[in-house]
């Protein structure tokens, strides 16, 4: 009887870790045919993207440092448009 149990949880355990462990499907989608060289400086909503104040600057933080590198830079002021054809 234990054999058997200890069986029954071993082939359940067998069949669900695979399915925790599998990769995520990332989608994205932009405009293949814009000119992204040309920008050169980029700007942040003030907007809250969570509930906790300490989260909304970890946030901030993080893609205002992912995209500052050499040639671009912080605007204070955000365009009324940022992807308006010229």
């Amino acid at each position: 009887m234990a054999r058997s149990l200890r069986m029954a949880s071993a082939l359940l355990a067998a069949t669900l870790i695979p399915q925790t462990v599998t990769p995520q499907t990332v989608i994205y989608d932009y405009d293949r045919k814009a000119n992204f060289a040309r920008l050169r400086s980029f700007a942040l909503r003030s907007e809250n993207m969570s509930d906790n104040p300490l989260m909304n600057e970890r946030i901030t933080v993080a893609i205002a440092g992912a995209l500052a590198r050499p040639g671009h830079g912080a605007q204070r002021s955000i365009p009324t448009c940022a992807s308006c054809p010229a």
